[in-house]
This record gives C-alpha cells, structure tokens and sequence, in this order.
C-alpha cells in the first residue's frame, strides 16, 4: 500500500530531521521518493529525490548518496530526461564502486545500460547484461526481474528483435 509507504517514510524522515542524523534523514528520504514514484507521485518523488542528494552531499560519502544518486537516474530515466539519467547514473555508480555497494551497482548499471539502449548506444547492452550477471551472482532477485524489464522494453521500444530473441525468444 503506496500511501502507507508514503506516510511511514516521512514520519521516519520526520523522526531523523528531529534527532539531527542527516545520514538517516538522507536515506530515507531517497527511500520515500522511490515509494512516491511507485505510486504515481511523480514530481514529489523527483523533489523529494533531490532533496535527498542535497542533504546526503552535505555527509562523508558513502553507499545513501551512491544510492540516493541512483535513485534520480532512475526518476530521471522513467521521464526520458537522457542526460540527468546519464549524469546522476554515472556519479552513483562511481561512488558504489567506491564503496563496493553491489546492490547500487546493479541497479545503476540496469538505468545507465537501459538508458543508452533507448538512445540507440549498443554499449548499454553489456552495461544492462552485466547489472543481470551481478543480480544473479547477488541473489538479487528484484533487479533480476528489473534487468528482465528493461531488456523487454528496450527490445520492443527500439524493434531490436536479435536482443528480444535473446531473451524471450
């Protein structure tokens, strides 16, 4: 239920803002804004989004920015705004790397693979296909069926029929 989900991660936003742990107050609200863009709230979720990033840039880098910054490649991805999908994936994904967060790895290269794809760069594929191996090696079952997802779409959006073959062929 996306309004339960909405109300309990500001009453944790709430909770963190009031005890002055930026960390905690950053990650969740990433987390908020991810659940306001499942529930059709999208531009809360894109402010929310970066209000996170703000807050967590403020904080020692770590695994909530990466993730906070993979969450507005994926916002920004959702509304075909190719260039901040791009510039946010690419800064997440560095900062997991650093930090060795596979989760946001995964779901990083899933919106930066998917991205290029949908622009026509064949270079997303092994970004998409090697988000897919390390979900699989993770166990990751969500951005396994995630990375399933895009290469579906992808493969009907751009008629790549040798990539849909592939897969679900």
């Amino acid at each position: 239920d996306f309004t339960d989900g909405v109300a309990w991660l500001r009453a944790a936003v709430e909770l963190h803002r009031a005890s002055g742990d930026r960390l905690r107050e950053g990650d969740a609200l990433r987390q908020l804004s991810s659940i306001q863009r499942c529930g059709a709230l999208t531009a809360e979720s894109e402010r929310t989004g970066r209000e996170a990033v703000a807050l967590l840039e403020g904080c020692p880098p770590g695994r909530e920015l990466a993730a906070a910054y993979g969450n507005l490649a994926m916002l920004a991805l959702n509304v075909n705004d190719h260039d901040a999908a791009a510039s946010a994936g690419a800064r997440g994904l560095e900062l997991a790397e650093q930090v060795g967060y596979t989760e946001v790895v995964v779901h990083t290269l899933n919106t930066i693979g998917t991205n290029e794809l949908i622009q026509g760069d064949a270079s997303g594929r092994e970004k998409l296909e090697r988000s897919l191996r390390l979900a699989q090696e993770a166990g990751l079952e969500e951005h396994i069926g995630r990375a399933y997802i895009h290469l579906a779409d992808v493969a009907q959006r751009t008629r790549d029929y040798e990539l849909g073959d592939t897969y679900f062929g």
